[in-house]
């Protein structure tokens, strides 16, 4: 759950924002490769690969972070796509 506390924004946020203006420097096509490798190394940092307590809970953050954006993001996008351009109709919708 992404929801910290204001404090600890006030200490990360300035740390993302750098992180974020260095990215996009590189053009919005070219990011894919960097964000992978700055998950992957903060994630084999916090969570080193010694067992597999450590390696659940790394999964257990990447889903959840995937599942907060596909709710926050992705699924208003799908909605404001769908009614721009109409539902999908299956095959007894058609007629």
């Amino acid at each position: 759950m992404p929801y910290i506390k204001s404090e600890r924004r006030a200490v990360l946020d300035p740390l993302i924002n750098g992180l974020i203006a260095e990215l996009e420097m590189n053009g919005f096509w070219k990011v894919d490769g960097d964000v992978n490798y700055v998950f992957t190394r903060i994630l084999k940092t916090i969570y080193p690969p010694e067992s597999y307590f450590y390696l659940n809970r790394a999964v257990g953050v990447v889903e959840s972070a995937k599942l907060e954006y596909y709710r926050r993001v992705a699924i208003p996008y799908e909605h404001q796509k769908m009614q721009a351009n109409g539902d999908v109709q299956g095959p007894a919708e058609e007629e």
